[in-house]
């Protein structure tokens, strides 16, 4: 289920090799990506802030200067500048850096594993929308439903590949039914994360998780195989334990012994959805209701400047705590590291289930 796209313009390929040697293909896809990162810097900085990605052109935040074509060379211009703003010295994030590091080194990464593919482009693109999904979540605790609509849609593009190439790996079956393995794979993890969405309201009374994690988790069923997307997601409840519970730990040490431990995180919060909003939601994510309401919202936008809010407005009113931690990064790290270490991820899966029941 989820299998791999054909390899385009073999030929070429074969040519290509025989012309430029390997390391410098994997110059130039790094280069590229560094680029890519440049501009999810802007995705990152405008998203969730609700400013329009195209208008004005890229400025410093301080001083309002337009940058030039040599103040944004990734990477370069950073170092080269010393963190700071050419014009008015105000100190750049490193986040810029690392951000385009981060998305050069996983499309060269991608390409090491995947070759000269469409799964290649596919998935350079997935893992664009990722970083600034991770960044994003990080910052806000949230994940901009354009960003999960993107990746909703390269999974779909992908499986409609599969399925003109006659791949049978384009399909699933479930019950005698023969599915594209997207919609499998989108209604399964859909429904994993948005129950643990409701059992944690139920539980601990409070919103346990936020719906960009649950759309997020569809959006990544139906990019990969059904079950390196449940790896995935083991790997970020892991992820999440330990490096999550050794930030709270520290966040909570480094906080004043003089408040009551009940008060610790409890400055404005707002009350969790009711529990029957959750569950008509849940059904309207399962069924990509919210896709349609986000494409409509974007046609009346357009037509209607000024009308529309980048930010859901329950998104908008969350306050974090200060032991709340976002899921939406550990899920990001998890599937990126699984997307890349595919063959060795399944591997030791294999060999654990192996030895989990007794097979040898």
């Amino acid at each position: 289920m989820g299998g791999e796209c054909s390899p385009p313009f073999s030929k070429r390929e074969d040519a290509s090799r025989l012309i430029m040697p390997e390391w410098y293909i994997g110059l130039v896809v790094f280069i590229y990506g560094a680029v890519v990162g440049s501009f999810l810097n802007v995705l990152i900085y405008r998203l969730p802030r609700g400013l329009s990605i195209v208008k004005p052109r890229s400025h410093c935040p301080s001083c309002k200067t337009e940058l030039r074509a040599r103040d944004l060379v990734p990477l370069l211009s950073f170092l080269w500048q010393r963190g700071k703003c050419r014009y008015c010295g105000a100190r750049i994030s490193w986040r810029y850096f690392w951000v385009e590091l981060a998305t050069g080194s996983l499309f060269w990464g991608i390409y090491w594993r995947y070759g000269w593919s469409w799964d290649t482009l596919f998935y350079v693109l997935f893992a664009a929308a990722l970083i600034a999904a991770f960044f994003i979540d990080l910052e806000h605790f949230l994940i901009p439903d354009g960003l999960n609509v993107f990746m909703l849609a390269l999974g779909v593009a992908r499986n409609v590949m599969l399925i003109a190439e006659n791949n049978p790996q384009a399909w699933v079956v479930v019950g005698g039914w023969k599915l594209p393995y997207a919609l499998v794979g989108a209604i399964v993890c859909t429904a994993i994360f948005a129950t643990i969405a409701v059992m944690g309201r139920v539980m601990f009374r409070k919103d346990a998780m936020g719906f960009g994690d649950v759309k997020l988790a569809r959006a990544i069923g139906t990019m990969m195989p059904l079950n390196l997307a449940l790896l995935a997601f083991a790997g970020a409840v892991a992820l999440g334990a330990v490096v999550g519970g050794a930030l709270v730990l520290f966040t909570l040490k480094q906080q004043p012994s003089t408040p009551a431990p009940s008060a610790v995180g409890s400055a404005p919060t707002v009350s969790p959805e009711p529990l029957t909003q959750m569950l008509l939601y849940s059904l309207a994510v399962l069924v990509a209701l919210d896709v349609l309401v986000f494409l409509y919202d974007g046609v009346r936008s357009l037509l209607s400047p000024g009308k529309s809010s980048a930010v859901p407005v329950e998104e908008e009113e969350f306050v974090p705590g200060l032991t709340t931690i976002p899921f939406g990064p550990y899920i990001v790290a998890a599937t990126l590291i699984a997307l890349i270490g595919k063959p060795y991820v399944l591997s030791l899966w294999n060999a654990y289930w192996r030895w989990a029941t007794g097979g040898g």
